[in-house]
């Protein structure tokens, strides 16, 4: 059974093999702040189309699924003890103060909490 913080944070990836290479990059380097139209480029079709494919094969907009993504990655470095600032950057936000109202959206709760629940 999943806790609550990993049903959050499930991460579908794409089966279509333009939309796998979006996610893979992203993967590799969740910071990665290309826009859309960028990634289209890389993969060889269109924004339009790339937007469609997160969609319909992970139920979730391209925005929405790095979000996840960059979530994803931040609750692991968290718990490694890195600061709200370093895994900020890290995972793509311009300040930390961006960062913590993002995770809290997503999470329920500030990154500092999390991180303090999962090191305590």
């Amino acid at each position: 059974m999943l806790s609550q913080a990993e049903e959050v944070l499930t991460l579908p990836l794409p089966g279509d093999p333009r939309a796998r290479i979006v996610a893979d990059a992203l993967l590799a380097d969740p910071a990665d702040g290309r826009c859309v139209e960028d990634w289209a480029r890389v993969a060889h079709t269109s924004a339009r189309t790339l937007r469609r494919l997160f969609v319909e094969e992970t139920g979730m907009s391209f925005l929405q699924w790095r979000t996840l993504l960059r979530h994803r990655q931040a609750t692991a470095l968290l718990a490694d003890g890195l600061t709200v600032a370093t895994v900020a950057v890290r995972v793509g936000y311009r300040t930390p103060s961006a960062f913590s109202a993002s995770f809290r959206r997503t999470m329920g709760q500030p990154p500092g909490r999390f991180a303090q629940v999962r090191q305590g």
